[in-house]
Order: structure tokens, then sequence, then C-alpha cells
């Protein structure tokens, strides 16, 4: 509504065919073992996630980690959300499959504030 509301011009929505869940796994590989150096491959960077930047936010909401204190995405300031962070409130929450079930909870949280 917002964007609409402004005008502002989106490109055509594209489909991704990585975000259709695959529960049989057919995408996988059937390949068992690899012979790096046959291969031809001399490096492996492995990537496990990311974390946010969270050095534009001037409040006394983070822990000693730098991390956001919250209970299930809502933090001790009246208005400041966070979603998609592993564990939010279930194994799933750091994924797409998992924000649904946070940000319907954040949400009902948001609706029960404004009325």
């Amino acid at each position: 509504t917002y964007i609409e509301k402004i005008g502002i011009q989106l490109p055509p929505k594209e489909d991704d065919l990585a975000d259709i869940p695959d529960p049989e796994a057919s995408c996988a590989s059937s390949l068992r073992q690899l012979n790096l150096h046959d291969a031809g491959i001399s490096t492996i960077i492995w990537s496990t996630g990311f974390t946010g930047d969270f050095s534009w936010i001037h409040l006394p909401i983070f822990d000693p980690e730098g991390m956001p204190i919250h209970q299930r995405g809502i933090s001790s300031v009246p208005g400041l959300y966070f979603i998609g962070f592993p564990w939010l409130s279930k194994r799933k929450s750091g994924t797409v499959y998992g924000i649904q079930d946070d940000a319907q909870y954040i949400t009902s949280v948001l609706a029960k504030h404004l009325t």
C-alpha cells in the first residue's frame, strides 16, 4: 500500500525457483565422493551465516556481543521489533520458511498495542 501510495515504480515480480520447497531433495546431487585434486578444486570457502549491522541503532538494547536483547523478537523499546534471527522462537526462525510464524506473533502483539 505504501509503495502504491507514493508511486514507487518497481520491476515486475520474478518467481524464484529456489523458493519452491523440495521435500524429496530432488535438486541434490547423488555425488557421494569427490577427489578435489582431480576436480581442480584448490580452495574451499565455508560460510555458515551472516549477522546484521546494528551500528545505526543507538539504544541500550544490545548484549555484550552486540546482538539485540529481545523476547520472541520484541525489544524493551516500545515499537522496536526484530525478525529473521535463528532461534527467535523456533529452530526455523532464521529461514524463509520460519519467518511466517514469528511475523504472525509480532503482528498479533502490534495489533494488541494499537487497539
